[in-house]
């Protein structure tokens, strides 16, 4: 009895000083953030290499958004801070990179993988700018759920590889359950690459360990 005790009392103990040490924790720059959220270390950036090329997938936490939104903008206040941080909290945002495998001396634009005409190039351009949400899915414990936004970012040829924004949300607003979910995995059926099934899992207990960015 008393060792259960004893026990109990130690758990409880170290669970204070865990939320002591949280709320005590000093938001972190902005280059800190990200170095911490590149490090593949951290859980928040996952990547599969195939066929020569390489598909990243990275989290694109709430505060993150609001920081890009702000950065530029001399009229932010506390109040639309929270606004945006409100906003933000109600859908997940993911980050798709397909590009070359540089390891494997990959040097080519991503759009001419596969490509031997024009048509072909025009087909993958469309389907990439308009219909990638077809080869995507995030599943969760709340179920699966497609992406209400899948857009494919213009680098206007200075890049060999394309980025696809992704955000998934609710059809009812109210219901945030997947936003709850224990892990998120992002899975990429590629039709495009010849890359295959790609699963990206992203781990709730991992997510919230990233530092506090200051905004």
């Amino acid at each position: 009895m008393e060792n259960s005790l004893s026990h109990y009392i130690l758990l409880l103990l170290l669970s204070v000083v865990f939320l002591a040490v949280s709320c005590t924790q000093k938001p972190v720059s902005y280059e800190e953030y990200i170095k911490w959220m590149s490090n593949p270390d951290n859980g928040m950036v996952k990547t599969h290499a195939a066929n020569g090329l390489e598909v990243k997938v990275k989290i694109l936490p709430k505060e993150y958004q609001v920081y890009q939104e702000l950065k530029n903008d001399n009229n932010s206040s506390p109040t639309k801070r929270d606004s945006l941080l409100k906003y933000y909290s109600k859908s997940l945002t993911f980050l798709m990179t397909i590009g070359p495998d540089e390891s494997k001396k990959n040097a080519g634009d991503v759009m001419m993988n596969g490509v031997s005409n024009y048509e072909e190039f025009a087909q993958k351009a469309m389907t990439m700018n308009f219909d990638m949400g077809q080869y995507i899915t995030l599943k969760t414990d709340a179920g699966d759920f497609k992406p209400v936004l899948a857009n494919m970012e213009n680098v206007y040829g200075l890049s060999k590889s394309r980025n696809i924004i992704l955000v998934f949300a609710p059809a009812e607003e109210k219901d945030t359950a997947f936003l709850h979910s224990s892990q998120f995995d992002l899975v990429y059926e590629d039709e495009l690459f010849k890359v295959g099934i790609n699963h990206f899992v992203f781990k709730t207990e991992e997510i919230e360990k990233r530092p506090i960015l200051a905004l």
